[in-house]
């Protein structure tokens, strides 16, 4: 065979196959691709979720009644709402906030209503007569008198009910009234389904006949049989008949809502732990209406009331008006505290006090306390507020009216005008006051030192004129040189009074046309001119010290009044001026 044939019979054998090929497609293609599809289903993770989640939930509405499936899903998804508080409790919460916030509430608001309930009934059997025969009863018998009213006022009350599984006379649930004791339901049950056998064999009753009510001393039982459980429920009183008729709808209902559950039961009492709200709709109460106590019962009530906001208003006042006084004490100085009994009879308060610190019977009276029915004992001691050591202070060196003081720490600074005797009575004083260490006078001034001040002011204040470039002295002048010896001549009377030496320097001053050394001769000439006139108008100096002592000197043109630019300034600068200084301090600073 050569090649073109070789070539040929591949090229059929191809067409052949590829005909196979599109016939197995029509015929198999569709199953194949199903085929493909489920193995790319199962074969992807996330695919195979979403299938079964889309039958999941219809899996469970199905087999909502199957326990096997609960036990079964129960540790997985405990196990998973463990981790996920651990994880993050805040989701859970959020989830369980619409549940718990409802149920929270409605127990809160049973419980108050069974507790305004029993303050009720209290209250409305409290101010009769009749609760005097109560009262007297629970003390002859010694019972608590809410059971002696609860004996007298109560018709019925149906104090627990019992849901036990009729086959095994096991309990399914049980519930009690608030303020009853728990039984033990296991020994309950099983009590009446032994009595119940008891009966059904002594007097060969049928299966459905049984045993309906039971007394047991103030105890009445009721029971209402059903098909698969039994109902049972102790009542305290005598019950009407309508109870039954709540007692059939409860059975019916606990069969009609968990009749498949009833139907598997093997013990587990947790199964029926939703048929609580039914067995609680069994736990009715019923009082006897109590007749309504006269008006006077009501208005002692309201005098009680009364009286009692009017005993709570004064005792807070009060409260606060001692409270009040002891915050103003505090802050009163010179004032200690040391103890306030305001309910003592009669009310007493101790203290320390400084003389100088304010009354304290007026800060009490201020308070709103009258002071006359307290007893008050205060023992003096002197206190180291500054406020009082400087009242002390000036209690003590009494200044005069131009003196004032003021303490900064332990420095206490006296600031004015005052006599030397003072001052120095002042000193002496200082060292024993309390609170101070050191008095600082240098702010004190005397009348003397006052009037130096005053007369060397006016003596500096003084220009002697001279007439052009002469020594000779301006007209007018001798009526300023008369002034100026008269303040000269009391200067040296207030030096020696306050022990003070003063030096006048006389400085003669020129203008600038001259030579310098001209200048200094005419100046000094005019200053020795000045004094002689001094001494003619009747200056007398002692040129003692204390004392006043004066200077003669020339300083030419060095020392101008102002510029030399017009005649005018040039006249200005022909002058003798006078400079006062103290040479030593005073004898009493």
């Amino acid at each position: 065979m050569d090649a073109d044939d070789r070539t040929r019979e591949a090229e059929d054998r191809a067409a052949r196959d590829a005909a196979m090929a599109e016939l197995r497609s029509l015929l198999l293609g569709p199953e194949q691709q199903t085929l493909d599809d489920l193995r790319r289903r199962l074969d992807d993770p996330a695919l195979r979720a979403e299938d079964v989640g889309a039958v999941l939930a219809e899996a469970f509405a199905i087999a909502q009644q199957d326990v096997h499936l609960a036990e079964a899903l129960a540790p997985t998804v405990e196990q998973a709402l463990h981790r996920s508080v651990q994880r993050d409790p805040k989701p859970v919460a959020d989830a369980l906030f619409p549940v718990m916030g409802p149920a929270i509430r409605r127990a809160i608001t049973h419980a108050l209503k069974g507790v305004m309930q029993s303050f009720n009934q209290a209250l409305e059997h409290s101010l009769s007569w009749r609760s005097l025969r109560w009262r007297l009863e629970a003390w002859r018998t010694g019972r608590p008198f809410a059971e002696v009213v609860l004996q007298h006022t109560l018709d019925y009350r149906v104090e627990q009910v019992f849901l036990i599984h009729r086959e095994t006379g096991l309990p399914l649930q049980h519930v009690v009234a608030a303020e009853v004791p728990t039984q033990d339901a296991d020994l309950v049950s099983g009590m009446l389904s032994a009595i119940q056998r008891f009966l059904q064999d002594s007097f060969r009753m049928e299966e459905n006949d049984g045993l309906v009510s039971l007394e047991m001393g103030d105890l009445t039982v009721w029971i209402e049989p059903g098909p698969q459980a039994v109902l049972a429920c102790v009542i305290r009183g005598l019950p009407p008949s309508e109870l039954r008729e709540t007692m059939q709808e409860i059975v019916e209902a606990v069969h009609r809502q968990y009749g498949r559950v009833l139907a598997v039961f093997d013990g587990d009492e947790e199964t029926m732990a939703g048929s609580r709200p039914l067995l609680e709709r069994a736990l009715l109460v019923q009082y006897t209406e109590p007749p309504r106590s006269g008006w006077w019962a009501w208005g002692v009530l309201l005098l009680l009331l009364l009286a009692g906001a009017v005993w709570i208003t004064q005792a807070v006042r009060r409260h606060q008006r001692w409270d009040a006084f002891r915050a103003a004490v505090a802050a009163e100085p010179g004032l200690v505290l040391l103890r306030a009994e305001p309910s003592g009879r009669p009310p007493h308060v101790e203290g320390l006090r400084d003389p100088l610190a304010r009354d304290p019977a007026l800060l009490l009276q201020a308070a709103g306390v009258s002071p006359d029915g307290v007893v008050m004992r205060w023992v003096p001691f002197q206190a180291a507020d500054s406020v009082l050591v400087l009242r002390r202070a000036v209690q003590v060196l009494q200044p005069p009216p131009d003196v004032t003081l003021r303490l900064q720490g332990t420095t206490l600074y006296a600031e004015g005008e005052a006599p030397p005797d003072w001052i120095a009575a002042a000193r002496m004083l200082a060292r024993v006051l309390p609170g101070v260490s050191t008095l600082d006078t240098t702010g004190l001034t005397t009348p003397a030192e006052r009037r130096l001040r005053e007369l060397r002011e006016r003596i500096e204040a003084v220009q002697v004129r001279f007439s052009g470039r002469t020594t000779r002295l301006a007209p007018g002048q001798d009526a300023v040189l008369r002034d100026l010896a008269e303040a000269l001549t009391a200067l040296d009377a207030a030096a020696r009074e306050a022990g003070r030496g003063v030096v006048v320097t006389v400085t003669g001053h020129t203008d600038a046309t001259a030579s310098a050394e001209v200048n200094r001769q005419v100046s000094r000439q005019r200053a020795e001119r000045v004094v002689a006139a001094l001494r003619r108008a009747g200056l007398r100096v002692s040129n003692a010290t204390p004392g006043l002592r004066i200077e003669v000197r020339g300083v030419g043109a060095d020392h101008p009044a102002r510029p030399e630019r017009t005649p005018d300034d040039q006249d200005a600068n022909r002058r003798v001026s006078f400079d006062v200084r103290f040479s030593d301090t005073p004898t009493l600073h």
